[in-house]
């Protein structure tokens, strides 16, 4: 599946809403998040935004959410969104908040 034109939360220029384009149900949309930012948390720099992380580490976090019991063994449909798009899309959102909180 692939991404939406835009970037995450910039709707008002041409972006979109994450929640809005998945169409998912609340408690699976809840789960992947969730999943996601304990992630993150466990493998990025969370005081950093999106484009200050590692592109090593950002591999790892898409590997595991994808491959790894964690949401692979619940969400194996992640695989079909191409160049790991929403989760990249709910580490920079995530990432964002996080590093704002830091400063």
């Amino acid at each position: 599946i692939p991404k939406p034109s835009g970037e995450v939360t910039h709707i008002g220029h041409g972006g979109y809403n994450l929640r809005d384009t998945l169409h998912w149900k609340e408690v699976l949309y809840a789960q992947v998040q969730n999943c996601v930012h304990y992630l993150a948390d466990a493998h990025l720099q969370t005081h950093s935004s999106f484009s200050k992380q590692s592109l090593q580490d950002l591999q790892s976090v898409y590997i595991l959410v994808r491959h790894i019991g964690y949401a692979a063994n619940d969400h194996p449909f992640l695989a079909k969104y191409e160049n790991n798009w929403v989760t990249a899309d709910f580490l920079r959102v995530y990432l964002k908040n996080k590093s704002a909180t830091a400063k």
